[in-house]
């Protein structure tokens, strides 16, 4: 499905969009979502996302951009909307077989993450960074058109595409857990929802965050926990580099208290949120790879299906304790 769509846009759309907006010399980037391009309008450099409108309406794209804009206004590094036309962030656009709705946002400076290497201060910033976005999202008043946590896609997916009964089973039961939290605003609101190192660019030290696609209402401690997640995971699902975690979590907890408060009771809550994303990446895994699955995706099966049968958390660390060092 997503080749079809990548080949209409090639296709039927590269031309249609230097004919209405003047964007040309598109190049294909490494959308995991959406069809994400870099490309030009007057010589200067943007990004392009375009969805398809199976995976988002306007209204939540629309809510999407809202977001960004009240971030940047405040003073979080992010990478801001550009209007496509006079008074739209978001235009249709739209070949024989399929709709679509493009986006536009200013390019970064700076390089991804397998360009640089990490540092400190970025383990910093990018905590800082995301204490400041929760600072600024607890205290928006306005619901904005985007789903909470407990609607995610994988979740709403993960019985047609997990095939292990088992596993499912665990799931509803800890959905049920999770429900059970308390939801106050200084706890809860709309969160990235995919806040790791791939979502940030890196110029020398300074960070800039990209791409809320995943964007949704959940309790602001499922952003820390997806943070030190993949940097838990790395390249060896089955060989967890613990010592390397426990590092950066110091320097970006600080950079993030510098900015927002953490109640010590969610940084005991890690290991269920932690188990929130486990099952969130088991599903997207099982949905876009399954059969063929790579030695990455294949280890992260085993091991994340034998964590979940038996009770076991995802990490042995005493997050708590690291706080008060």
């Amino acid at each position: 499905m997503k080749k079809l769509i990548r080949k209409d846009i090639r296709n039927n759309i590269y031309n249609n969009l230097n004919d209405r907006y003047n964007i040309n010399n598109l190049k294909e980037l490494n959308g995991y979502q959406n069809f994400v391009y870099e490309g030009k309008i007057d010589n200067n450099k943007y990004i392009f996302r375009i969805s398809h409108v199976s995976h988002r309406s306007k209204t939540e794209l629309e809510a999407e951009i809202k977001f960004i804009n009240i971030l940047k206004k405040n003073n979080v590094p992010v990478a801001s909307p550009v209007k496509i036309s006079p008074h739209k962030f978001i235009e249709k656009i739209e070949s024989d077989k399929n709709l679509y709705y493009i986006s536009i946002f200013e390019k970064a400076d700076g390089v991804d993450w397998n360009e640089k290497e990490h540092t400190e201060q970025n383990f910093f910033n990018a905590g800082k960074a995301l204490g400041r976005m929760h600072k600024i999202s607890k205290n928006i008043d306005k619901k904005f058109n985007r789903d909470s946590w407990d609607e995610n896609q994988y979740l709403k997916i993960a019985e047609k595409v997990i095939p292990k009964k088992e596993i499912i089973d665990n799931l509803e039961e800890f959905k049920g857990e999770l429900e059970s939290l308390p939801i106050t605003k200084k706890s809860y609101g709309l969160t990235h929802g995919d806040y790791f190192f791939g979502n940030l660019i890196y110029d020398n030290d300074k960070i800039t965050v990209i791409d809320f696609d995943e964007c949704e209402y959940n309790w602001f401690i499922y952003d820390v926990a997806v943070y030190l997640f993949y940097y838990l995971l790395g390249g060896e699902p089955k060989n967890m580099n613990i010592e390397y975690n426990k590092k950066l979590f110091k320097h970006f907890i600080a950079g993030y208290r510098q900015e927002n408060e953490i109640d010590i009771y969610w940084i005991e809550k890690l290991p269920l949120f932690f188990r929130l994303r486990e099952f969130i990446l088991l599903s997207s895994i099982y949905r876009s790879y399954y059969p063929d699955l790579g030695k990455w995706q294949k280890d992260y099966i085993e091991a994340t299906e034998y964590r979940i049968k038996n009770n076991i958390p995802f990490v042995e660390i005493d997050y708590k304790e690291l706080m008060n060092l």
